[in-house]
């Protein structure tokens, strides 16, 4: 199993690079996971607006971002229209057969993500099983997708109390993750994420079959892994660490669980913080604003007369 954080330092720098198409996509599905929406809202305009102009016509792109404004949609709330987006996406994959393939798995996993949202589990395990076969049928293997496929399987396996089924769905993440070299920084932290994610889904399997010291090493690893890849302010960590409250709760260790939660009160200041100085950064750019209309009211009135 993974014991070890994924190296950061790498030559290729996230920043300062022009997006390709592919990356604005996924961009925009993790700014909607993060819930800056309006952050994504900007780069659909933007998408949209290249498609407009012909800059990109692409079917499988075009198909692409219809997956990504499905997974802003569901983000918000917004089933109806995700799922009006999702179906739009997959059904033009289909339609393309193999040259629309790789894409076809992430556009049936975010319609899986849906009816999860819907609560309509069945129908989200047939769609999350076909994106696994998929995902496992390709050359290369599509790694960040497949994980990710396979921990929302490992989660719904949980809460329906398939406790031994579910371990052995977040093993293999690790598995599958062990090794993946990153290409970035940022990749970095998503596959710390991944990882502690997995195990998150290992400690709560091992919790419910009684597996506790087991659970607790997982838990440990589980909230290095998510600090590592998200930072201590991240919504994710957050809910993880409530999570890990819950768990050692049920379990009577009332200590570890006071821990956590020493953790969980950091994690939500560190969250505090940073919403507090994202407001300053709003009222500066605000100040700047009204400095600008000023200006131009001067420049407008002309000089002052004798």
């Amino acid at each position: 199993m993974n014991d070890h954080d994924y190296d950061q330092d790498h030559d290729h720098d996230d920043e300062g690079e022009e997006l390709t198409p592919e990356e604005l996509f996924d961009t925009i599905e993790v700014a909607a996971a993060e819930g800056a929406f309006a952050e994504a809202g900007m780069m659909v305009a933007l998408a949209k607006s290249a498609f407009d102009s012909g800059q990109l016509d692409d079917a499988v792109l075009r198909a692409r971002f219809e997956s990504a404004q499905a997974e802003l949609e569901r983000c918000q709330g917004n089933l109806d229209a995700a799922t009006e987006h999702a179906t739009r996406a997959v059904t033009a994959l289909e339609a393309l057969g193999p040259m629309g393939a790789r894409t076809l798995a992430g556009a049936v996993y975010t319609s899986a993500l849906i009816q999860l949202d819907r609560e309509d589990v069945d129908g989200a395990m047939v769609a999350l099983d076909r994106a696994a076969r998929m995902l496992e049928a390709q050359t290369p293997i599509d790694v960040d997708v497949f994980a990710s496929v396979l921990i929302t399987m490992g989660e719904v396996s949980l809460e329906v109390g398939e406790a031994e089924g579910s371990q052995r769905l977040f093993g293999r993440v690790l598995d599958v993750l062990r090794d993946v070299e990153p290409t970035s920084e940022g990749h970095a932290h998503g596959l710390n994420a991944l990882t502690g994610k997995a195990f998150l889904g290992l400690g709560a399997s091992a919790a419910q079959l009684g597996k506790i010291p087991e659970a607790k090493d997982f838990l440990e690893r589980a909230v290095e892994f998510l600090d590592e890849g998200l930072g201590a302010g991240h919504p994710v960590l957050i809910e993880a660490l409530e999570r890990v409250v819950e768990i050692y709760r049920a379990m009577g260790d009332d200590a570890a669980a006071e821990l956590a939660e020493e953790e969980l009160a950091a994690a939500r200041q560190a969250l505090d913080e940073a919403d507090d100085d994202d407001d300053d950064d709003d009222d500066l750019d605000d100040d700047d604003d009204l400095e600008e209309d000023d200006e131009d009211d001067l420049d407008a009135d002309g000089p002052p007369k004798e």
